[in-house]
């Protein structure tokens, strides 16, 4: 699942949400990534709190979610006076796993 997000300033908040095999809220599966990506935003110096997991850069613009393990969700805040949009993209757990990931980022 792909989800872009515009972002004006202030305080954002993305969360991601593991999935069950039944389509409730449940435990992310192993090996279950997210990306974030943006050309405006830097994921690196704005981050105020994150729970849930963690969030490491990745390259030129991205920046990689990794759930805790047991973990139901991963909550990032951030603050950034710099206008621009952000795209959080679930990679989805290895061949073989169950369950998925879902992406609910609110601006």
């Amino acid at each position: 699942m792909t989800t872009t997000s515009p972002y004006t300033g202030g305080v954002g908040n993305i969360e991601v949400f593991g999935i069950d095999d039944n389509g409730a809220r449940g435990y992310f599966p192993n090996s279950q990534t997210f990306t974030i990506s943006s050309s405006q935003l830097d994921f690196s110096s704005n981050i105020e709190s994150i729970s849930g997991g963690t969030c490491t850069p990745a390259g030129d613009g991205t920046w990689t979610i990794n759930p805790n393990p047991g973990s139901v969700y991963v909550q990032i805040l951030f603050r950034s006076s710099v206008t621009g949009t952000y795209t959080v993209v679930s990679n989805g757990p290895v061949t073989g796993q169950n369950g998925g990931g879902t992406v609910h980022p609110r601006a």
